[in-house]
């Protein structure tokens, strides 16, 4: 089977190279795409690429401030319709002087797993595309018909276009052709006709994960008109940094037409911005105010509860497997989603089993601290005598030594008693800096204690400020203390 889709893959590849000598003519309207942001614009094989469903709607403008300078805009939609296939929708707009056209285009993408991490994805588009050549604004100095007759020149095509994409793990590589069919439509009002044959875009790239939050993607796009290297082809090449999948920071370079800074950020799990700036390359960049792009993006993402079970698929009973054939690609299929599901079982049973051992650990806490209560009981406080600071100060006096020895000895006797020492503070500052010194005064008793061989979790202290102290402005400062015994 893997060897019946590759030989499909060669023909096609062949059938292109040997079409690229002929006389081809490719628009311009994709160097205003990338690989980064537009890959379904540069593909047909990226219509539901992604998991879920995506709108993108993109505006550029080239050489901001010359008149008739070109401009572009797009908007695209793109779902997956189920595991192998893909659809999508996309309108463009592309202006530049008197030149417009106009785009609508529909996409469908069909994938094939060829082995493990291996993938090949067709893509098929069919278009209208509308070309107009606005003619009001030119003065003729003759009797031309064409101008006195029409007011525009304008061309309308039907076309369709494929590609192929090959994608191993995170590699991509792939060529499309927008345009396969050679068409030829007559341009109203006039006895010429307009030509629009092939484009070929050839582009690749590859995500490679620096560390755990970091990545980095190099990305190509090749595009050319007669020959595979001639001079009116195009090379575009990207560096994007991306982190935590939500900030990116890149670096692109057209051969022979300029730079581009730009940068994206995720404002939320489904909505993207990016911004792009080109400057360089050319006399008109220099002499305009440069150029301009911004894409909008925005995923519907379906919201999963955290607890949300998993539902293993229902097998019928009388599903008969004898009738049909079966091949060596639906037995591996098979036993990939038996491994999905064996993972996700462990997964959320793992989750259980952490959750129930939280749980037993928090129950058991709860029980200890209930039996703690029971046995315990704080004495009522009082207040420490002779217990002195220097003024607008933590330090004690010599002449608090012997109090607060009494209560060392009380510790060392009984090992399971617990001290709270509440500092009160009269100086005559704000209450807030009354609050900090008596913090301070708390700590301080501790540390006497401290050193003197009790431990510090046997202490506790908290600064009261002039809360509630209960003398005059004039009176000394006061510590409280309670003791509690099992």
């Amino acid at each position: 089977m893997i060897k019946y889709y590759i030989k499909i893959v060669l023909f096609l590849l062949i059938s292109i190279l040997f079409s690229i000598e002929k006389n081809l003519f490719a628009q311009e309207f994709i160097s205003y795409f990338s690989m980064q942001y537009d890959k379904i614009m540069v593909s047909p094989s990226f219509a539901g690429y992604r998991e879920s469903p995506e709108l993108y709607a993109s505006f550029y403008r080239q050489w901001t401030g010359i008149e008739g300078s070109p401009t572009a805009a797009s908007l695209s939609f793109n779902t997956p319709l189920s595991k192998k296939m893909g659809f999508g929708l996309a309108i463009s707009n592309f202006r530049s002087g008197n030149f417009r056209q106009f785009q609508a285009q529909a996409m469908y993408a069909y994938k094939i797993k060829l082995k493990k991490n291996l993938l090949l994805i067709f893509g098929f588009d069919a278009a209208i595309l509308k070309t107009q050549m606005d003619l009001s604004h030119i003065i003729s100095q003759g009797n031309d018909p064409i101008l006195q007759n029409s007011s525009g020149l304008g061309a309308l095509f039907f076309n369709a276009g494929g590609s192929i994409l090959l994608q191993h793990k995170t590699a991509l590589f792939g060529i499309s052709v927008p345009s396969t069919l050679a068409t030829e439509a007559k341009i109203s009002g006039t006895p010429y006709s307009y030509s629009q044959n092939r484009e070929f875009i050839i582009h690749g790239s590859y995500n490679y994960k620096i560390t755990g939050n970091y990545s980095l993607e190099p990305a190509l796009i090749y595009t050319f008109k007669n020959k595979l290297l001639s001079d009116n082809s195009m090379i575009q090449i990207s560096l994007d940094l991306n982190y935590m999948k939500k900030f990116d920071l890149g670096f692109g370079y057209k051969i022979n037409n300029g730079y581009s800074l730009f940068t994206g950020i995720d404002l939320r799990n489904n909505i993207n911005l990016q911004y792009v700036y080109e400057f360089g390359g050319n006399a008109l960049n220099s002499s305009s105010l440069g150029t301009h792009r911004i894409i909008f993006c925005f995923k519907l993402i379906k919201k999963k509860t955290q607890n949300e079970p998993y539902i293993i698929p229902k097998i019928e009973e009388n599903t008969n497997f004898t009738t049909n054939p079966i091949d060596n690609s639906e037995i591996e299929i098979l036993h990939a989603e038996n491994e999905r599901i064996r993972k996700e079982s462990n997964r959320i049973l793992s989750q259980h089993e952490r959750r129930i051992e939280e749980l037993e650990k928090k129950l058991a806490d709860l029980q200890k601290n209930q039996s703690q209560t029971i046995h315990e009981k704080w004495e009522a406080p009082f207040d420490l005598q002779n217990i002195k600071f220097g003024p607008n100060s933590d330090k004690l006096y010599s002449s608090s030594f012997p109090e607060l020895n009494k209560i060392v000895n009380l510790m060392v006797k009984d090992p399971t008693a617990e001290v709270q020492f509440s500092a009160y503070n009269n100086e005559e500052f704000s209450a807030g800096y009354n609050l900090f010194l008596s913090e301070k005064r708390a700590k301080a008793l501790s540390n006497y204690l401290i050193n003197r061989g009790i431990s510090p979790n046997r202490i506790k202290t908290e600064g009261k400020g002039c809360e509630n102290i209960g003398m005059s402005a004039n009176a000394p400062n006061r510590i409280e203390i309670r003791i509690k015994k099992k």
